[in-house]
C-alpha cells in the first residue's frame, strides 16, 4: 500500500534573512518530520531525513537499507530490525548515543500520558478551568491580608495601625506626611503620580472583573512606595519606614503598620486591646432590671405554682447594696420574701 507524504513549507524571518520551515506528514503515522533551511528544497530534505530517522528508531526501516546521508547513521552503529537500541539510548544523527530515551514511558507520540491531560481539581473529576484559577487567585489575595504574626507585634494589623499612628502624631503634635514614589517601567517613572494613577484606574474600569488582577496596577505595571520618618522625643531618635504596595492606600497602610510596630517594640505605645474578632456574645442582649407591680408579681407566681415550676431564687441580688431602692422594688422584695419565707 502506497502512503502519501505531505510537505508543508512556510517562510519565516525577515527578507534579508529568510528561512523555510517544512513539516512532513505521512498517512498512518503520528510523527511529523521537521526541517528548516535557507532554501525550500533543503528544508524538505531535512524534514525527510528527520522522518526517516524516526522510522529507523522505531525499527520500521533498517538503516542498512538506506544511504548514509539519508540518516546520518553509519551501518555499524545502526540498530537491528526489531527496534532494539545500542547501549546508551537512541542514536543521534552524528552516530553518538544519548544517555536517556527521547520519550519517557507513556509520553510518546502514540500514547497520551499524564503530561497531556488537563489538571484535575482536588476532590472532583472536573477539569481545572480558567475560572477556577481566578477563584484560587482571589483566595490568595484575601490570604495576603491575614497576619499570623500579629500577636507577637501587639496585635497591630493593617486594619488598626493607621488610625493609631494618626492618633499618636496628633497627641505628640508631630507633623509628618507620607511620601509616595512611583516604581515601574521607564515610561511611567518621573511622571505625575495622579496622572499615572488616573490612567491605571481608567484601564481597570474598562477591563472585565475576571481580568482586573491581570491588567492594571496590581499586575506589575507600576507600584507605589510610601515613606515616613519623624522624631520621637521619648526615644531621642528618628524612626522611619518604607513599604511598597499596588496603590497609595495599600502602601500607606503597610508603612503605618511598620511604624506602629516599631513604636510598640520600643515601648512607646501599648498593645492593641480592642477585640480583633467579633464575639457572638456581643450580639446577645444583656439582662437588665425592671420594676413590676405586686399584683403582676402575684399573678406570675400563681401561674408558676399552677404549672408546678420552681423559679430560681437569686438571693445575692436581693440583698446587694447596689440593688434598686425604689418603693416598687421594695414591695416586690417584701412579696418575694413572704412567698418563700426569706428574711426582709
Amino acid at each position: 500500500m502506497i502512503k502519501m507524504a505531505d510537505f508543508d513549507c512556510l517562510e519565516k524571518g525577515p527578507k534579508h534573512r529568510q528561512r523555510f520551515l517544512c513539516e512532513l506528514c505521512v498517512e498512518g503515522f503520528d510523527y511529523v518530520g521537521a526541517g528548516n533551511s535557507t532554501s525550500k528544497k533543503d528544508a524538505q530534505f531535512n524534514a525527510s531525513r528527520d522522518f526517516v530517522q524516526y522510522l529507523v528508531r522505531q525499527g520500521i526501516v533498517k538503516a542498512s537499507d538506506l544511504p548514509e546521508d539519508a540518516t546520518g547513521i553509519s551501518v555499524g552503529d545502526a540498530p537491528s530490525g526489531d527496534g532494539s537500541l545500542p547501549d546508551g539510548g537512541p542514536l543521534l544523527p552524528g552516530g553518538g548515543a544519548t544517555s536517556r530515551p527521547v520519550f519517557q514511558p507513556g509520553m510518546g507520540p502514540n500514547e497520551i500520558g499524564e503530561a497531556y491531560r488537563p489538571y484535575q481539581g482536588s476532590g472532583d473529576n472536573k477539569p481545572f478551568s480558567y475560572i477556577d484559577r481566578i477563584a484560587e487567585q482571589k483566595k490568595v489575595e484575601e490570604a495576603e491580608d491575614y497576619d499570623v504574626n500579629a500577636s507577637i507585634h501587639g496585635n497591630w494589623t493593617l486594619e488598626n495601625a493607621k488610625a493609631r499612628l494618626n492618633q499618636f502624631l496628633q497627641v505628640h503634635k508631630i507633623t509628618a506626611e507620607y511620601k509616595y514614589t512611583v516604581v515601574g517601567p521607564d515610561h511611567t517613572r518621573g511622571r505625575d503620580e495622579n496622572v499615572v494613577s488616573w490612567c491605571c484606574s481608567a484601564i481597570l474600569s474598562r477591563c472585565p472583573p475576571c481580568l482586573k488582577h491581570v491588567v492594571g496596577i496590581g499586575s506589575g505595571i507600576l507600584s507605589f512606595v510610601s515613606e515616613m520618618s519623624f522624631f520621637v522625643n521619648k526615644l531621642g531618635r528618628n524612626i522611619s519606614a518604607r513599604e511598597t504596595g499596588s496603590n497609595k492606600q495599600s502602601a500607606s497602610r503597610s508603612c503605618a503598620l511598620s511604624l506602629v510596630r516599631q513604636l510598640f517594640h520600643l515601648g512607646v505605645i501599648e498593645a492593641f486591646t480592642g477585640t480583633l474578632k467579633k464575639s457572638k456574645e456581643e450580639e446577645q442582649m444583656k439582662p437588665y432590671p425592671v420594676s413590676i407591680s405586686p399584683d403582676l408579681s402575684k399573678q406570675i407566681f400563681d401561674v408558676l405554682d399552677a404549672l408546678q415550676i420552681n423559679p430560681t431564687i437569686i438571693v445575692s441580688r436581693l440583698y446587694s447594696p447596689r440593688y434598686s431602692l425604689s418603693t416598687t422594688d421594695r414591695s416586690y422584695n417584701n412579696f418575694y420574701s413572704f412567698k418563700y419565707g426569706l428574711p426582709i
